[in-house]
């Protein structure tokens, strides 16, 4: 198992606290074609209470940035695409919406520099943005 980012579990608990029913941790995707290699992706979930989202699945990969914001971002970018598509290949997996969690101060530098405002929009990122001290959803962002 791949270590955890330091806000593995504010992210989780925030989820929760937003209904979210925490399914696997960590979600396990097996690349096509094998049984034996796979992706740790590091959180499954379901909404089991909204009613704009009842039975909605999403996998989350949880990302703590660096003082290096876009060293960070370049990391964080390959593998939601590699994770996305991995998630497209598998057919049991399909339907599930992939997000990149994040703290909201990481998200809000992010849209302040152009250039990675323009790669979340040419590549669909979806973010799902928590402020780490309260355990809470702020926004998604798809």
């Amino acid at each position: 198992m791949a270590r955890r980012d330091s806000i593995h579990y504010a992210v989780k608990n925030a989820l929760e606290k937003d209904g979210w029913l925490v399914t696997d941790d960590p979600l396990i995707v097996y690349l096509i074609g094998s049984k034996e290699k796979y992706f740790e992706i590091d959180l499954g979930a379901e909404d089991m209470i909204g009613a704009e989202r009842a039975g909605q699945r999403i996998a989350v990969e949880i990302k703590t940035f660096s003082s290096s914001l876009l060293n960070s971002f370049h990391t964080a970018l390959g593998q939601f695409l590699n994770y996305r598509s991995t998630l497209q290949e598998d057919e049991n997996e399909q339907d599930r919406m992939l997000y990149i969690a994040i703290d909201e101060s990481v998200y809000n530098q992010l849209l302040n520099i152009e250039f990675t405002k323009r790669r979340i929009a040419e590549h669909g990122i979806a973010f799902v943005v928590v402020n780490i001290e309260n355990e809470n959803i702020v926004t998604w962002h798809e």
